[in-house]
Order: C-alpha cells, then structure tokens, then sequence
C-alpha cells in the first residue's frame, strides 16, 4: 500500500478536532503524489468530506452538499481494508449529518460532526 499511515493518522486528529481545511491539507499532498489506485480515491472521499464541512463552518451550503455527496459515494466504491478505519460508521455519521443539513438547513453543533474512528 502507498499511503503513509502517520500521515492519515494525523489528518484523522485534525478532522476529529474540527480543523477540516487542516486535515484536508495534510492529505492532499499525499494524495497527488499517489497513482490511480483504490487508495487514492479513498484519499480523496476524505478530502472531499474534510472540504464540505470546512464549507459547512463557512456556510458555503451548496458546496458542503455537493462535496458530501462526492465523498461518501468515493469512500463506498474504494474499500481500503488495509486503513483499519470504521468507515461504515463514518459513512452513517455523515449520512445522518447530511440529512439534519438537508432537513434543517440551520446550523448543526461542532459536537455533532462527524467523527473517524480508527478500528
């Protein structure tokens, strides 16, 4: 496998410490390096979702909504088991965040973001 593991786990803290556009940065120079691979496009689900909630905080709703969408469909289609992350509860905790968006189009506690887990 070609990603680097400190890496993700770092951009993992940012992300769950709410430092979207951080994490986000911290994968996407590891990202470009890779070549088309299973592992690429689940580097970039991460960075599309670390994007649409950076969006969300910003309140560029129509960005956050088109990013999650983006993201979740590229984390379902490249499974990376080698990652050893819960990426099954990731996916119901950004479903679930996006229909509270969708529902409510007000804003949503920090608290209530989305969390990755590592199994």
């Amino acid at each position: 496998m070609n990603i680097d593991v400190e890496n993700i786990e770092k951009g993992i803290k940012l992300f769950n410490e709410g430092n979207f556009f951080e994490a986000h940065e911290t994968w996407e120079d590891k990202w470009r390096a890779l070549e088309k691979s299973p592992e690429k496009y689940f580097m970039q689900g991460l960075i599309m979702i670390a994007v649409a909630l950076h969006h969300y905080k910003r309140k560029n709703y129509t960005g956050t909504l088109r990013l999650l969408e983006k993201g979740m469909k590229l984390l379902r289609e490249s499974k990376v088991p080698e990652m050893k992350l819960d990426i099954e509860n990731f996916l119901k905790e950004i479903a679930l965040f996006q229909g509270e968006f969708k529902s409510t189009r007000q804003g949503i506690s920090e608290k209530e973001f989305p969390k990755i887990r590592i199994q």
